[in-house]
């Protein structure tokens, strides 16, 4: 078998760990040298994929939409107080 490489073939979903384990573990090897170099962070235990998706597809698409409610909240509530604290 030639080189494991998901570019030739994306849609590899066979687990090769028990076929191949010192490939595995040079591709281990690699991938640690990288994240040490590159600073890469574990991911967490709590991690959800779907749930990071859906959130960053929501920001992406309504991320300017959301900051300026924000904001306009922020600015507007003060003179709300202050309107209600008048008529008393």
């Amino acid at each position: 078998m030639g080189k494991l490489s998901p570019q030739l073939a994306p849609g590899e979903t066979e687990d090769l760990r028990e076929q191949m384990p010192e490939r595995l573990q040079q591709m281990l090897g690699y991938y640690q040298a990288y994240a040490a170099a590159n600073g890469v962070l574990p991911i967490p235990a709590n991690y959800n994929a779907t749930a990071q998706g859906i959130f960053n597809g929501v920001l992406d698409r309504f991320g300017a939409q959301i900051l300026l409610g924000l904001l306009s909240f922020i600015t507007l509530v003060p003179f709300y107080i202050a309107y209600r604290w008048r008529r008393k």
